[in-house]
C-alpha cells in the first residue's frame, strides 16, 4: 500500500540550508503541509564537511542516473552528469521519451543510434546488451554515430525546463 506521505526537499543555496517538509495527501488528493525542519549546511563540525559534500557529490550522481542500468552505461551517465555540474548546469538535460526525441538519462550515443537505425531508444539499449564492452566503444566511435551525437548534444543545449507542477 503507497504511504500516503511525502517528503519534499527545499534548497536555500544563499543560506546553505535544505529544508524537509513532510506533506500528507488527504481524501481529494491534495497534498497538505505536516510537519518541516530546516538543516543548515554551516551547523555541520567542519572536520566533516569535506565527507559530507563527497558524499553528497556521489548520491547526487547515483540518483540523476538511477534510470541507467549499472554498468559502463551508468559510468558513461554518471561521467556526463558530472561534466554538467563542471560546466555550471544543474538541472539534468530533459526533453520528450519515444520517436527519437531525447531521453533524461540517455547518453546521445544510444540516441544517435536510434536516430541512425530509425528504432526507439529502448531497443538499442535491448540490443547494446548483446556485445562487449569494446564492441560497445567500437560502435559508439562510429564515425556517424560521433556525427549524429555531436549534433543531439548540440540540440539538448537548447532545451528548457517544462513546467510539472501541476502534476504533483
Amino acid at each position: 500500500m503507497a504511504s500516503n506521505y511525502r517528503i519534499s526537499w527545499d534548497l536555500d543555496t544563499e543560506n546553505g540550508v535544505a529544508s524537509a517538509t513532510v506533506r500528507e495527501k488527504d481524501e481529494e488528493g491534495n497534498f497538505q503541509d505536516v510537519d518541516k525542519v530546516d538543516f543548515n549546511a554551516r551547523e555541520i563540525n567542519e572536520t566533516l564537511n569535506s565527507h559530507v559534500y563527497l558524499y553528497g557529490l556521489s548520491k547526487f550522481l547515483q540518483d540523476r542516473c538511477s534510470s541507467t542500468d549499472t554498468g559502463p552505461e551508468k559510468l558513461e551517465a554518471m561521467k556526463e552528469e558530472f561534466q554538467q555540474l563542471r560546466d555550471g548546469q544543474w538541472k539534468k538535460e530533459r526533453s520528450g521519451g519515444g520517436g527519437g526525441g531525447g531521453v533524461a538519462g540517455v547518453k546521445p550515443e544510444v540516441e544517435a543510434l536510434a536516430r541512425i537505425k530509425g528504432v526507439s531508444i529502448p531497443e538499442i539499449q535491448k540490443s547494446l546488451k548483446n556485445y562487449s564492452k569494446e564492441q560497445k566503444e567500437q560502435i559508439f566511435g562510429n564515425e556517424k554515430v560521433q556525427e549524429a551525437a555531436a549534433q543531439i548534444r548540440e540540440e539538448r543545449k537548447g532545451y528548457s525546463d517544462v513546467d510539472l507542477d501541476d502534476m504533483v
